[in-house]
């Protein structure tokens, strides 16, 4: 299960800084879990706040002053 956080907020509150985190995954062995859990990538999403929409995308984290 991947779900977003709330990472950041634009100096006006019109951007959001979302990461997406892995927090559960179901497998039936230990070496499966540990083949999921070293695949998984974690990226960030600058989403309008009014709209919803994705506006940028990083692979790696961003940058501190990201707005």
């Amino acid at each position: 299960m991947i779900v977003p956080d709330g990472e950041d907020m634009s100096p006006d509150d019109g951007e959001a800084l979302v990461r997406m985190d892995l927090i559960y995954f179901s497998v039936r062995t230990p070496e499966e879990a540990d083949k999921v859990g070293s695949s998984f990538k974690q990226w960030w999403y600058v989403v309008d706040t009014g709209n919803g929409k994705v506006l940028l995308e990083y692979r790696t984290p961003p940058p501190p002053r990201w707005w």
